[in-house]
């Protein structure tokens, strides 16, 4: 009589779960030689070689790249979020459907690996990679701008919203000790036809010329009430993108630590297309990936357009219907039907489930001098509890997909 079959003490005292988290256990255990084989094949194909080309020229450029150096830094660091995402959709996209058009799916057929364990060490193995090379690159970028003089990076404490029209009055914190504004003036009906535009701000009786769209940087007293009020009367002046500042801060730590947020996300890209990989030819992963990638970045844009763009249908609804004695709206400006209503939503939540590569990367924020580390949220970090979601997300993704991809189509 052949014994009964053994369960695994998790797997019995917790059902379902239990027997989830053994295959999790197991997977990751068994992940290892697919993901050193992952590491080892990026070396012998040049990666690495390609990698440190790719990281001395982001460098050279956020060095020699532009006369200021917030402008180096700015397209260093999106070149380097640029090719960090188009290699990790090659990395995902291309090895394990490689492998099954070169007939080296006999190597997960033949090996104790379960398929899942496989399918998680080939893209734990390019998430690694496409990480560390964009880590590299972004560091390379904050390298290359800090030895051409860096950028003056300061904790920057409220935002208050504008324009600000002079005069104005703002109370300042125990440690804020300077305010960033960008300015804008306009000549008042009163002012001389043809004079050249001299205008002027006073702060507490120090008077700074300003030019407008300028960004100017007011000292001031901490912890005190302080008047901003033009120097003359020609000029209508407003305060706008107003920033308090408060302690100076490492402009290389800061960009530092913007790299986290692309690096973790470029290892999620890679393991989503990996899973793509695994179950479809390598031209229709990677078109797939470049898709994902493409809505990542169209994201904002699209959800903005579809909240209004029936705001705006609905007052062009309203205004035609007033504008109408004698009758209702038009039917073609009615408002939104039940099944465009019903679109929308789906709309919305298909782009729910995209990641917002996008705003993983505040290479903005490091570009305009504000410090990214929050000591009472540490949760904005160079965006990286967002792109570690992602990250675990598009490895869980790659299991399971990867996995029954791997069953599906593995050679006889």
């Amino acid at each position: 009589m052949s014994p009964a079959p053994s369960h695994h003490p998790v797997s019995h005292k917790f059902g379902l779960f239990g027997r989830g988290l053994v295959a999790g256990i197991a997977a990751l255990a068994g992940s290892g030689p697919a993901l050193r084989l992952r590491l080892v094949e990026a070396r012998r194909r040049g990666f690495f070689w390609l990698a440190g080309a790719g990281a001395l020229g982001v460098f050279s450029i956020a060095l020699w790249g532009g006369a200021t150096p917030d402008g180096r830094y700015g397209l260093a660091s999106d070149i380097a979020v640029t090719a960090g995402y188009v290699l990790a959709v090659f990395l995902g996209a291309f090895p394990v459907a490689i492998d099954r058009e070169r007939r080296r799916s006999y190597l997960p057929a033949a090996s104790p690996i379960t398929p899942w364990g496989w399918a998680l060490g080939n893209a734990l193995g390019a998430a690694t990679v496409a990480g560390a090379v964009m880590a590299l690159l972004f560091t390379c970028a904050g390298a290359g701008a800090a030895a051409g003089g860096g950028i003056e990076t300061w904790d920057v404490g409220r935002v208050p919203s504008g324009p600000h029209w002079l005069p104005q009055q703002m109370e300042l914190g125990a440690n804020e000790t300077r305010i960033r504004a960008r300015v804008r003036a306009y000549a008042k009906a009163s002012a001389t036809v043809g004079t050249a535009f001299q205008a002027s701000v006073e702060v507490d009786g120090q008077s700074y010329d300003v030019a407008p769209n300028e960004t100017v940087v007011f000292t001031v007293k901490p912890g005190q009430k302080v008047w901003f009020r033009p120097g003359d009367g020609d000029y209508l002046i407003g305060l706008d993108e107003i920033r308090t500042l408060r302690e100076k801060q490492s402009f290389l730590g800061n960009a530092l630590l913007a790299s986290i947020g692309p690096a973790l996300g470029a290892a999620g890209l890679a393991a989503i297309a990996s899973a793509a990989g695994a179950s479809l030819a390598a031209p229709v992963a990677a078109l797939l990936a470049i898709l994902l990638l493409l809505l990542s970045g169209m994201k904002g844009f699209l959800l903005d357009t579809l909240e209004f763009e029936g705001a705006l249908q609905e007052s062009r609804t309203a205004s035609h219907t007033h504008t109408h004695d004698h009758g209702g709206a038009d039917p073609a400006r009615a408002p939104s039907s039940g099944t465009r209503a019903i679109a929308k939503r789906v709309l919305r939540g298909a782009l729910a489930v995209v990641p917002d590569l996008d705003a993983y990367d505040r290479s903005d924020r490091v570009a305009l001098g504000e410090w990214l580390w929050k000591k009472k949220d540490r949760t904005d970090w160079g965006g990286a509890g967002a792109a570690l979601l992602t990250l675990a997300i598009g490895l869980l993704v790659a299991t399971i997909v990867g996995g029954l991809g791997l069953i599906a189509r593995r050679m006889p």
